[in-house]
């Protein structure tokens, strides 16, 4: 949980470093990063120190988005 909650935290760092990012850019990234910041939210107020198997498949369909997000930008 904690590393969750530490990359949810990192993703606002790093949208605030992207420089000659489009806004459109800006935000899809946060539109994701919220769906991720959501699940973590959810967790917490249920006091869940794992994921479930649907917390699990949300954040990876987010982070997974956001990879390619960033992947494509820096090609």
């Amino acid at each position: 949980m904690d590393s969750l909650l530490e990359l949810t935290e990192g993703l606002e760092d790093l949208l605030n470093v992207l420089e000659d990012v489009s806004e459109e850019f800006k935000e899809r990234f946060r539109n994701t990063w919220w769906e991720l910041e959501f699940t973590v939210s959810c967790m917490i107020d249920n006091q869940q120190q794992t994921p479930s198997d649907e917390d699990q498949q949300a954040v990876d369909k987010a982070l997974i988005k956001m990879e390619t997000m960033i992947q494509n930008l820096i090609k």
